[in-house]
């Protein structure tokens, strides 16, 4: 009887309690081997790194939200607490492991207020060879969360390589940075990095040696 009574409470306090994130949609990979999991609430302005009990993969301290000095952080805004104000430059820089051939599939969540115009992410590594790629996230589902607030989780991919490190921008790519009209509130960036099947990896290496050969 004191058992049924103690897990009905939990069930009462875990409907009473409000979620403090807005992870709505985890990864199918979460926690696997080779995936990243990173994500910001921004409880101060000093919080540049993602919670460090939300962060699953390599160099926590090399993830980090860069070049926000244009950017202004609020204690609350609209309900909401601790929440970055983009203005301009900047965004996310997320580590992987060791750069690779193959590729990276990418899911983010955003919880956002105002003119979001989607985002996109760039990266470069040398794999022996010097590669870049840039991806511009598909938006696959929204949803609104009340006083102004949209949830957003947007998908992509990187099809050329798995690089060490890429950066994460706040628009899409081909349109001017924010001016102030955007607010975030969390930000959840998962990634998880996959190898070719063998044969696209001897093609890879082949087209890797011609390119090479021809530079020789």
């Amino acid at each position: 009887m004191v058992k049924r009574l103690a897990a009905l409470l939990m069930l009462v306090v875990a409907f009473v309690i409000p979620a403090t994130a807005d992870d709505l949609n985890p990864a199918s990979w979460r926690g696997e081997a080779d995936t990243v999991f990173a994500e910001w609430d921004f409880p101060t302005e000093a919080d540049i790194n993602p919670d460090s009990s939300s962060y699953f993969g390599p160099s926590w301290l090399d993830t980090y939200v860069w070049d926000e000095t244009g950017w202004t952080w609020h204690d609350s805004f609209e309900g909401r607490q601790g929440v970055w104000q983009i203005d301009g430059n900047g965004g996310w820089d997320v580590a992987n492991y060791e750069p690779t051939l193959g590729g990276k599939n990418i899911q983010i969540q955003i919880t956002y207020y105002g003119d979001f115009a989607g985002m996109y992410s760039y990266a470069e590594d040398f794999i022996p060879e010097y590669v870049e790629e840039t991806v511009d996230f598909t938006v696959d589902s929204t949803q609104d969360l009340g006083n102004g607030w949209t949830y957003a989780l947007l998908t992509g991919e990187f099809t050329t390589f798995n690089p060490d490190m890429e950066a994460y921008y706040p628009y899409a790519s081909g349109q001017t940075p924010p001016t102030g009209g955007l607010y975030v509130d969390q930000i959840v960036i998962e990634t998880l990095h996959y190898t070719p099947e063998p044969a696209t990896m001897m093609l890879l290496g082949i087209g890797g040696l011609m390119v090479l050969r021809r530079r020789r």
